[in-house]
């Protein structure tokens, strides 16, 4: 009741109160609410400062929940000391792999391809190849262009039928 009385006299606040109070908000519901960090769960005093952040945030109280941020870090504090280390098993063998993955990358082709760019002598190298494929295919489609006009000047006609 005295949350809701509270709330009714609050007076307006700020855009920039509105944003803080919701950032503030947000930052320690991910620190304990009881579904995302299930240490605190079962911890009354979390509990409580749980409660009071909800309370606060639904008055838009920014100095409430500055203070509850403060409580907040310190009671998390005293929990961290007591964390519990994650084991990975054979992530020896894991990081091995995925240096190997690594390397394997490195190189093929496409990775490759960077360190021929910046080799001036190999990017024309490979100019030349290219301007004498190219001579070829217009060379062969010439002489394919004279063949057919061979054929079409000793009167043979070319039908087309479409399917």
């Amino acid at each position: 009741m005295q949350d809701y009385e509270s709330s009714k006299a609050a007076t307006q606040i700020t855009e920039a109160d509105k944003v803080k109070i919701k950032q503030l908000y947000h930052k320690m519901v991910k620190q304990i609410h009881p579904d995302i960090n299930p240490k605190v769960a079962d911890s009354e005093e979390f509990k409580g400062l749980w409660q009071r952040t909800v309370i606060a945030y639904n008055c838009n109280d920014l100095k409430l929940l500055q203070e509850l941020e403060m409580l907040v870090g310190k009671a998390l504090e005293s929990i961290s000391e007591d964390q519990v280390e994650i084991e990975i098993p054979d992530i020896d063998d894991k990081i091995s792999e995925l240096e190997r993955e690594i390397w394997t990358i490195m190189e093929t082709d496409p990775y490759q391809y960077k360190f021929l760019l910046f080799d001036k002598d190999a990017v024309e190298e490979k100019k030349k190849s290219l301007e004498d494929e190219l001579k070829q295919y217009k060379d062969y489609g010439e002489q394919l262009d004279e063949l057919l006009n061979g054929l079409l000047s000793n009167g043979v006609s070319i039908i087309w039928e479409m399917n």
